[in-house]
Order: C-alpha cells, then sequence, then structure tokens
C-alpha cells in the first residue's frame, strides 16, 4: 500500500514491534476431494469429516488454516469429464516449520489418497524459491517427502 503523504514508500505491512507479525513464506493448498474410486461421489456427511480431518490437522500442525468449502473441479480421464465438489484448505508457514512438518504431510496426503481410493489429491505449493506449483499425490508405497518432490 503506497501512503499519499509518503509517495514511492511502500512501508505496509511491515512488522512493527507487536503491530504487524509476519505468518510466513511458504504457501500450500490441499484439495480435499468428494468421490471415492476416483470418481464415485461420497455422502456429503463423510466429505465433511474428510474436510474436517485435514483441517484439524493442518491447523495443528502449522498453528491455522482457511478453510474453502464450496470449491468445484473437473479433470478429463479416460475420455471423461470427472466434475467434483471440492475443498480447499490453504495454509502459511515459516521455512523451518514446512521443513519440519513436509514428510508428516506427505506420508498423511500419501496414505489420504489410497484410503479414499484417489488417483491424486491435488497439492498446490509456493514459497520464496519456488514459484506457485499443483502435485498430485499418488496413493503410492513409496511416501517422499513433498520437497523432494519435482
Amino acid at each position: 500500500m503506497q501512503m499519499k503523504d509518503r509517495p514511492g514508500k511502500v512501508d505496509f505491512p511491515k512488522q512493527r514491534k507487536n503491530l504487524i507479525t509476519k505468518a510466513g513464506s511458504h504457501r500450500a493448498v490441499i484439495y480435499v476431494p468428494s468421490t471415492t474410486d476416483q470418481n464415485k461421489p461420497i455422502s456429503n456427511s463423510a466429505f465433511e469429516r474428510r474436510v474436517e480431518k485435514v483441517s484439524r490437522q493442518i491447523a495443528e500442525t502449522f498453528g491455522g488454516n482457511t478453510l474453502q468449502r464450496m470449491s468445484f473441479g473437473s479433470e478429463v480421464r479416460d475420455g471423461r469429464l470427472i466434475a467434483e465438489k471440492v475443498a480447499r484448505i490453504e495454509f502459511f508457514t515459516t521455512p523451518k516449520g514446512y521443513k519440519k512438518n513436509d514428510s508428516d504431510v506427505g506420508k498423511m496426503l500419501h496414505s489420504l489418497a489410497k484410503k479414499w481410493g484417489q488417483w491424486g489429491i491435488s497439492y498446490e505449493y509456493q514459497s520464496p524459491r519456488q514459484s506457485r506449483a499443483l502435485y498430485f499425490i499418488h496413493p503410492a508405497k513409496d511416501k517422499n517427502k513433498l520437497k523432494e518432490m519435482s
């Protein structure tokens, strides 16, 4: 935000004593699917349980998140359009916080992709050194750290 009385100076937001705190420079979004067996819709209550589980885990791990429930996604697979309701769970963290927890988040997403019968769970990641990118976390036996995926 450019202040009128200080042309050319960008000074908001800027960390100042206890007035502003930087939450983190690493950003991620988990897309929680509302299907099973890749394209079969689940009940609303089952979807809400999925969202609650992931939201709680991320909030406990990183201190909080933003939940957007009314998103929709679609993709073409085997010539068919697969559309579904998704919830977006976005969070920010510090480099230290991400490095400490990326393996656990990766294991959780690999496990949930398998449990939920998904081809993959969408995971968006961005950091100061890596531009915004979308990954598909597959239900693999190999549970690599997310940062090692490219």
